[in-house]
């Protein structure tokens, strides 16, 4: 047991020191995020956001924490600022091949109630994070893409 708190403590650290030096905290009252593991839905709450910036512009950090006090990093990407139906399918065609992906439907500024698109991945080691990054931002290119290319072909018809 303390192998583990001594890695996420670690773990923790290591994405602050990358990840959140310049970033800035949203402090808003956010609703508990929802995830089902080993066939259990299990209730997230968010215990910090953070909206990062210079490179990774558009990411977002969410730190949550579960009912039995372990935290988990989760990084996500924003697709799209308002989500619709015709979005949610063309992302998840989008992300069908990447393992782990998962698509939210989040409303970042509450008040606002604009519910954005976001892809996220868990981060679960240090050494993982450019990857994810890489990824996420992969992803956000061939949605893009994807969401052009239908555009263009609705115009010229």
């Amino acid at each position: 047991m303390a192998k583990k708190n001594g890695k996420e403590k670690e773990l923790g650290s290591k994405i602050k020191e990358k990840l959140l030096r310049d970033s800035r905290r949203l402090k808003e009252k956010y609703p508990p995020l929802s995830d089902i593991i080993n066939g259990t839905q299990l209730t997230l709450q968010i215990n910090r956001l953070y909206e990062l910036s210079g490179d990774l512009r558009q990411f977002y950090l969410i730190i949550v924490k579960s009912k039995n006090g372990k935290s988990r990093y989760l990084i996500c990407i924003k697709l799209a600022t308002q989500s619709s139906d015709f979005l949610v399918s063309l992302a998840r065609t989008t992300i069908k091949d990447e393992p782990n992906l998962r698509l939210l439907q989040f409303s970042l500024i509450p008040k606002h109630l604009r519910v954005n698109l976001l892809c996220l991945k868990e981060i679960e080691h240090e050494d993982d994070l450019q990857g994810i990054i890489d990824l996420l931002k992969q992803v956000r290119s061939r949605f893009r893409k994807t969401l052009e290319k239908i555009t263009s072909q609705m115009e010229n018809d």
